[in-house]
Order: structure tokens, then C-alpha cells, then sequence
């Protein structure tokens, strides 16, 4: 049994993962801006070089702790309908994934999935579909091989002879059944894992 896998490297995909941390610094710089420009505007501009009475400078705090929680309520707002569309370039892909492997479990190889433009994992689409593109292609040829061989196998309960024509053919399916199961790695149920190069591989 192999340890636990720690991620070591932690930019994997650089240009998502560079896009969303500037996403996230925008989100915070907005912010920033926002408080700063209210605390200077509501605050340091009233007072500065004034003489204020206490009850001013009450009330100009009043006001400024009033124009911060709108301006909070307002951009949080913004930020949170933004962050939909955003996360919505991730999460339309993710399902369109869940959905595609589900059906795949199920036996369905027709399927391909499309993506929007500018929605993310376009890349990983792309591989997903050229496997599912290769198990379809390993599975028509298969079952082209095995109509075959009901075909002989009928011939042979109808009580056709088996000549060495037939033999050879029986044979050269089966070879042929075999290479397209070789190209599988697969585990079998005493847990080694069978791979087409080298046979029984470690158990895992």
C-alpha cells in the first residue's frame, strides 16, 4: 500500500491558477480603495485644518461609519453576483464532467462534451474526449470480434465441420480480442494491478 500523496508543487496550472489570484487581488484592492476613499472623504477632509467642535466630530464619525457599512453592503453585493459569473466558468465545466462520467459508467460512449467559449478545462475536455473517442473506437472493434465469433460458433451447433480454415480464423480473432484487452492496465480481485507490458504488476 503506497503512502499518502502530499502535493508538493502547488502551481499546477499556472495561467487558472494566475487568473483567479488576480481575481481575488482586484476583489481586495476594490475594497481597499473604497475604505480608504470614504475614511479621507468623510473624515481627513472635514477636519483637516479646522477647529471642530466635539459634537462635529461626532457626527462627521457617525457619518462615516454609515457610509462604510453601505459602501461594505454595496460592493459585498457586487462581489458575491461577480463571483457567480466567475466561478460559473468552473463549475459549468465540473458538471458537464460529472454528468459525461456518469453516463460513461453507465456504458454510454457517445458521448463528448463541448464546452462554452471561455469557460475553463477546455484542455482537460479535450483529453477527456480523445479517451472516451479511443474506448468507443477499442469497443466497436471488439464488438466487431465477438459477432464474429458467434458467427463461428453458430456455424459449428449447426454441425459444420471445423476445418483448419476455420481454426486459424478462430484463432486470429481471439489474438486479435486479446491485443485489444492487452492495451488495459486493470486489477484484478486479489488486488494486483494486470498491465499489457510487463504482466502482474505491484499489488496496491
Amino acid at each position: 500500500m503506497s503512502g499518502q500523496y502530499h502535493r508538493k508543487t502547488f502551481l499546477i496550472k499556472k495561467g487558472l491558477q494566475y487568473r483567479y489570484m488576480g481575481i481575488v487581488i482586484l476583489a481586495m484592492l476594490a475594497v481597499s480603495a473604497v475604505v480608504g476613499f470614504t475614511i479621507y472623504f468623510t473624515i481627513w477632509s472635514p477636519i483637516s485644518d479646522k477647529n471642530i467642535s466635539l459634537d462635529t466630530l461626532a457626527e462627521i464619525f457617525d457619518r462615516t461609519n454609515r457610509q462604510l457599512l453601505y459602501s461594505t453592503a454595496v460592493l459585498t453585493l457586487f462581489i458575491a453576483i461577480a463571483s457567480i459569473f466567475v466561478s460559473h466558468k468552473v463549475a459549468g465545466p465540473v458538471y458537464r464532467f460529472e454528468q459525461s462520467v456518469k453516463a460513461i459508467a453507465e456504458g454510454d460512449l457517445t458521448l463528448r462534451i463541448k464546452l462554452r467559449k471561455g469557460d475553463e478545462m477546455m484542455e482537460l475536455a479535450d483529453m477527456f474526449n480523445h479517451m472516451t473517442t479511443t474506448l468507443e473506437t477499442l469497443v466497436v472493434s471488439e464488438q466487431a470480434k465477438t459477432r464474429h465469433l458467434g458467427e463461428i460458433v453458430s456455424r459449428l451447433k449447426k454441425g459444420e465441420t471445423i476445418d483448419k480454415a476455420t481454426l486459424e480464423e478462430l484463432s486470429g480473432t481471439l489474438d486479435e480480442l486479446q491485443a485489444i484487452t492487452a492495451q488495459f492496465k486493470v486489477r484484478e480481485a486479489a488486488g494486483s494491478v494486470v498491465s499489457s507490458d510487463n504482466g502482474t504488476g505491484e499489488v496496491s
